[in-house]
């Protein structure tokens, strides 16, 4: 999954082990690759494979995703799971830095990249 419009992606993998490993991208497809089958792959994630995608969503620009995964990491791994299932971020409400054109996305998108 990769837009031309210059998107910054927040992206979740569940790792073999079950933890949850965050990250930002620009496309989120290969950073999925990269970790399941590269060097490029972050080191944490290198002795955890699989991984597998359980949710993104885009942002405008890096900073703002950057922000949201600064966010997303402080959350505790409950927290975590119920933003995952519960297909939401954060309530929109009590975190101002998510905009009004953010789009999120979980795996059963139909949008989804089949090898990711």
């Amino acid at each position: 999954m990769k837009t031309n419009s210059g998107s910054w992606f927040l992206y979740v993998v569940q790792c073999s082990d079950n933890t949850l490993y965050t990250g930002v991208t620009t496309d989120v497809s290969r950073r999925v690759h990269e970790h399941n089958t590269t060097t490029r792959g972050a080191k944490y994630t290198k002795t955890r494979r699989p991984v597998k995608l359980v949710y993104w969503i885009d942002f405008e620009n890096r900073s703002t995703a950057q922000k949201a995964e600064c966010r997303f990491k402080k959350l505790t791994r409950a927290q975590k799971e119920k933003a995952i299932k519960g297909r939401k971020m954060f309530p929109i409400e009590r975190h101002n830095y998510l905009n009004e054109d953010h789009k999120e996305k979980t795996p059963t998108d139909d949008s989804r990249d089949g090898s990711a």
